[in-house]
């Protein structure tokens, strides 16, 4: 994953033209480019597989830009509660426009809504994993909290600038209320250790579905390089960008942890009810009902691969159930002053 990692983000910053999507199918690793044939021998890392590029209909980063531009033509014209994906690497955008399907469909006809692209309407829509009420907005131990209160603690994460300050963190959509957060790393949620939190640091105006906060004992008690997987605490080692047709982990406090396939082709979601561009979907595996996979409650989660980082659980698709999730990847490149705390 190093190797896959330091490649796209080479490919991002300098050919971000070219770079569209990352996938693995049959056993092969998969990149998209909007130009296949283009000379890469001095963005290749030692150490990559021999991956199959295949051609994309667009790069990750007009898919971006298209999403928002879509995200707010639907706003102008009434579908604020529409979220829409789009797959980079054919093109097609996906509306999930939940009982407004027929409208939505009409004003495209119309031209009220200018879509340009090949596109399919689903009465599904995006339902978060967490409330905006209560006393509690992450607590660790569930006999502690109602199945209406807060969400799920996810990654450490600490303040790049002189402070370093060391925060635990959320989902940014639920309540600002204080909870606490377990530091022992040889305990479970539900056997003490627990630490209060201060005040909180929202990034939803950043586009990013994430909450800080410190402990209120930092000094005894930092937030460290790991993370609960429902049994034992997962050493986080590093951060993993979006790819289709992966095994992906989640922790959810009331669902608790369970596994699923990312989707493939990828799709860049949008949630525009939070001001969210950039979501990915995990697909809800067959055997599992919805309530077992993602529910209230989860939100803020982890979700990860190994050793490695993924993103928070956002909510879940509440026709189908599949999970979305905000990237680290995005979080690592906003240019904010934070990163995740890994261990070396």
């Amino acid at each position: 994953m190093n190797a896959l990692n330091r490649f796209v983000e080479r490919l991002q910053d300098r050919r971000p033209e070219l770079f569209s999507f990352v996938s693995m199918r049959s056993g092969r690793l998969v990149i998209g480019l909007t130009d296949p044939s283009a000379d890469l021998t001095d963005i290749l890392p030692r150490g990559l597989l021999d991956p199959d590029f295949v051609t994309a209909a667009l790069s990750a980063e007009e898919a971006e830009r298209i999403t928002q531009a879509t995200s707010m033509q639907l706003a102008e014209a009434g579908f604020e509660k529409v979220s829409v994906g789009l797959a980079p690497e054919n093109g097609q955008l996906t509306f999930l426009a939940g009982d407004q399907v027929s409208e939505l469909q009409a004003a495209i006809d119309s031209g009220q809504v200018d879509v340009d692209l090949p596109y399919e309407i689903q009465d599904g829509e995006i339902v978060v994993s967490g409330t905006l009420y209560g006393s509690a907005a992450y607590e660790t131990d569930p006999s502690r909290c109602s199945s209406l209160c807060g969400g799920t603690t996810g990654f450490s994460v600490m303040s790049t600038e002189s402070d370093a300050t060391r925060y635990v963190t959320t989902a940014g959509h639920i309540s600002n209320a204080r909870a606490r957060f377990n530091r022992n790393a040889d305990a479970s949620y539900a056997s003490g250790g627990y630490v209060s939190l201060g005040s909180t640091i929202d990034l939803l105006s950043n586009g990013l579905d994430i909450q800080l906060a410190s402990p209120t004992d930092s000094t005894n008690n930092p937030p460290g390089p790991y993370i609960w997987d429902g049994t034992q605490y997962v050493t986080i080692r590093g951060a993993i960008y979006p790819i289709g047709g992966i095994l992906m982990c989640k922790f959810g406090r009331f669902t608790g942890p369970g596994c699923g396939l990312t989707k493939d082709p990828v799709r860049t979601w949008n949630n525009s009810a939070y001001g969210l561009t950039n979501i990915y979907m995990i697909e809800k595996p067959s055997s599992t009902s919805t309530y077992n996979w993602n529910r209230e409650g989860d939100s803020g989660g982890p979700v990860w691969r190994g050793d490695w980082a993924a993103g928070w659980i956002h909510g879940r698709h509440k026709t189908d159930g599949h999970l979305f999730y905000t990237s680290t990847r995005d979080f690592r490149q906003s240019g904010l002053p934070y990163d995740l705390i890994v261990a070396p």
